[in-house]
Parts: structure tokens; sequence; C-alpha cells
């Protein structure tokens, strides 16, 4: 489906809601996200799949019949989204986490703490066991054990 394309079946359904077609607006955006859906990948198609049942999700809100429904298709967008969420944390946690070994290695041991805790957060969160994970764990392990022999306590700054 091109952005062309996308765009009038949205225009489309927009019109068709505000004429009162409310069951014709909705089988037009169920149908355009689904072909979006069943489409080989492109950059655009997810976004505009996340805007058809955004759309459809604000027009089903306006109807208080249609609260439920409106809710499952927020449900759907959130499902999506969080999937992306998934992929950039996981992305983001490993560059932190190659960032912190790095800095461990080139002897910034508080700053390299800093940092890996986030990796640790991010990739905790997103269900990471690479390597450079438990790697980093390792070297926040002994960062933990050489402060308490000396007695310091741990950094607590943000980078």
């Amino acid at each position: 489906m091109t952005l062309e394309e996308w765009e009038r079946r949205v225009r489309e359904a927009r019109q068709a809601w505000s004429d009162g077609r409310k069951a014709d607006a909705l089988a037009t955006l169920d149908e355009t996200a689904k072909r979006i859906e069943s489409e080989p990948p492109r950059d655009a198609a997810q976004w505009e799949r996340e805007q058809t049942l955004a759309l459809k999700a604000s027009l089903l809100l306006d109807d208080q019949a249609c609260a439920q429904d409106a809710a499952t298709a927020y449900l759907e967008i959130a499902a999506l989204q969080r999937g992306t969420l998934r992929s950039y944390g996981r992305s983001v946690g490993f560059a932190l986490a190659q960032a912190a070994l790095a800095m461990f290695q080139s002897g910034k041991a508080s700053d390299a703490f800093t940092v890996a805790e986030d990796a640790v957060a991010l990739l905790g969160l997103h269900g990471d066991s690479s390597e450079a994970f438990q790697q980093v764990i390792e070297r926040i392990r002994q960062f933990h054990e050489e402060r308490a022999k000396r007695k310091e306590p741990s950094p607590s700054k943000r980078w």
C-alpha cells in the first residue's frame, strides 16, 4: 500500500464516520490495518498501521457504547509499540554495555559503573543473556567488591 493509498483510505474512513456510516468507517480502517500487516515490511508500514488503529480507537472512544472496542484497539497499538520498544531497548542496552566495558578497560571504573547500571537496567528489562551483558554484570560485581574493600560508597551520578 502506498502512502497516497493509505491517506485516501483514512480520509474515506473519516468521511464515512462523519456521514454517520460508522460500520463502513470501521470496516475501512480494519481492512487497511490488516492489509498493511499482511504486506512485506517497509519503513512507514508500522507507523501507518499504528495511526490507522489510533484513528479507529479515537473514533470508537467518541461513541460511549464502543469504549471497550476502543480499549481493544489501544491495547493492539500498545502491543505493536512494545515490540519496537523491546528492540530499541536491547540495542541501547547493548551499546551501553559495550561502552561500560570499554570504560572499565580504560580505567574509568566509576563512570563505567554508572553506564553499566543503565545497561543492566535496559538489558535486564528486555531479556538479554548476551556475552556483553554477562561481562557487564561481572564487572559491576567486581566494582562493588573493590569499593567495599576500600570502604568507598558506590557512585550515584548518571552519565
